[in-house]
């Protein structure tokens, strides 16, 4: 077992909105958010958020309300976290994504009652109200103008609701570890928890320009938010994810570090040295990459052909950080090292020995709270207090923690033999072109699954599924090689950047 180092173990006792006010007296006239049409100072971000909390106590908001925050990754969208958290709302994080039954399904198992949002989620929220009776009572769209002219009524002084450190105050929504939707119950604690294990492995500095390219609705893109506002950075609103707009938004904002997944690094890395000639990188140093595991060629690639250095986290939904390479102590091919007491364990639950395969458990602050009204699946992966995150890793003598797979994802044949995809895609990912792979297993009548590799070529590359099948079989065994190669234009991905493996299991799986 590893255990947490002290400054890892030390759990701050300040809340979001302690932070938050404390970086405001440091940077009041810093910039703490811009995009490409706007900016706030955190003297700014703070008023803001002051009336907007002002304004949900006056509806009827008391501590520990449902209020829902429903919009993509915009500078409304922290508007709304902050100014709910305020108020002493368990503020409801809904992926802006999901199509109206699946937010009727999702407002209704929260008890929200109020909803922010912005103007084109209008049809969507009208459209979620199914046959049970909606939660809903208020719809405040933050974008509209004279939303905004009625927000500036209110008082910018801080409305002065005692929170303690220990209270609920985000829900997420997750199918994770158990393969269904419920809600991620975390406290101040647990989220100021990750943003200084983030902060401390990243040696993340108050003039750091910082842009995320996940979402704020899923954990890492908001823990991002967290961190940069602890440390008083400059958080960067990132465009939507094409290469493209990510080095726009780079050269422009002069960004020094960006937080994606592999899928987006990956794209990254196959920028043409010629082009990166033509824009002026110089800011960039540090690249964060965490949601999957990544290709260490491909993420090598990258570090040489942007000068920058790379590092990785390996978390959940449940526990955002659970292992971290730092600035100098990454390992590409590694999560890093365990931020928090960590074990790998075998299937009779003890410890299995350094170097073998078993399923990651860990306990420390950073851990969520529980399952959001769900007590009999919290009680399936939080035992004594330790979390049962499901996946397959395993820990070397230097504790460094290698990530195999998700338990869930592993590929199972006919004749029992277990395939970890990744392995697979690794190989596949290094061949010329080849830009994107995906390893699935389909079900199949008698109960095993069909390998089937997915690929998706760089831009004008022919290969023949035969060709490519036979350059897996140089560095493969027999029984690791795809029966079956789909080539297709582009993989599925979902919000937060990440390739949507099940989305591949039931579309093959409707085609057998």
């Amino acid at each position: 077992m590893v255990r947490s180092t002290d400054s890892f173990r030390r759990a701050s006792f300040m809340t979001l909105i302690e932070m938050l006010a404390r970086t405001v007296r440091a940077y009041p006239d810093k910039p703490a958010i811009v995009s490409h049409a706007d900016s706030l100072t955190y003297r700014e971000f703070d008023e803001v958020t002051n009336r907007l909390a002002t304004m949900l106590l006056g509806l009827g908001v008391k501590q520990g309300d449902a209020v829902a925050v429903l919009m993509p990754p915009t500078m409304h969208w922290l508007i709304g976290y902050f100014g709910a958290t305020k108020a002493g709302a368990r503020v409801v994080i809904l992926n802006a994504m999901l199509t109206p039954v699946e937010l009727g399904v999702l407002l209704l198992d929260s008890g929200s009652a109020i909803v922010l949002t912005e103007s084109r989620f209008a049809q969507a929220l009208a459209a979620s109200a199914g046959e049970d009776p909606s939660p809903v009572t208020h719809v405040l769209p933050l974008d509209d103008g004279a939303f905004e002219q009625k927000l500036d009524t209110f008082p910018s002084s801080a409305p002065g609701v005692r929170m303690e450190e220990s209270d609920e105050c985000s829900v997420l929504y997750t199918s994770g570890v158990l393969g269904k939707q419920k809600g991620v119950v975390h406290t101040h604690r647990s989220l100021m928890a990750v943003a200084e294990v983030g902060i401390e492995c990243m040696g993340l500095e108050p003039e750091w320009i910082v842009m995320g390219m996940i979402p704020f609705f899923h954990v890492l893109g908001l823990e991002t938010a967290f961190a940069s506002l602890h440390r008083g950075c400059t958080i960067v609103v990132a465009p939507r994810f094409t290469v493209k707009n990510v080095l726009e938004a780079v050269r422009r904002h002069r960004v020094s570090i960006i937080v994606g997944v592999p899928a987006m690094f990956n794209a990254l890395a196959q920028v043409p040295t010629d082009t990166l000639k033509e824009i002026d990188m110089s800011c960039l140093h540090v690249a964060m990459t965490a949601g999957a595991k990544s290709s260490a060629s491909l993420m090598e690639a990258l570090e040489e052909k942007y000068r920058l250095v790379l590092t990785e986290i390996y978390g959940t939904t449940e526990t955002p950080i659970i292992c971290m390479g730092g600035l100098r102590t990454r390992r590409l091919g590694t999560a890093g090292q365990p931020t928090l007491e960590f074990k790998v364990i075998g299937e009779d639950g003890n410890e299995v020995p350094r170097g073998q395969s078993g399923q990651a458990i860990c306990r420390g602050p950073q851990v969520m709270s529980g399952y959001f009204r769900a007590p009999d699946l919290t009680a399936l992966v939080l035992k004594n207090g330790w979390f049962y995150t499901g996946d397959i890793v395993t820990m070397d003598d230097e504790d460094y923690v290698t990530y195999v797979e998700k338990q869930s994802f592993i590929i199972v044949t006919s004749s029992g033999v277990k395939i970890p995809p990744t392995e697979v895609e690794e190989v596949a990912l290094t061949h010329p072109s080849v830009a994107e792979a995906a390893y699935v297993g389909v079900v199949q009548d008698d109960g095993g699954q069909l390998p089937i590799l997915f690929v998706a070529l760089r831009e004008g590359q022919e290969v023949s599924r035969q060709s490519l099948r036979a350059f897996c079989a140089q560095s493969l065994a027999v029984y690791k090689l795809p029966q079956r190669i789909e080539l297709v234009s582009e993989l599925p991905k979902i919000a937060s950047g990440k390739i949507d493996r099940r989305n591949l299991q039931a579309w093959k799986a409707q085609r057998a």
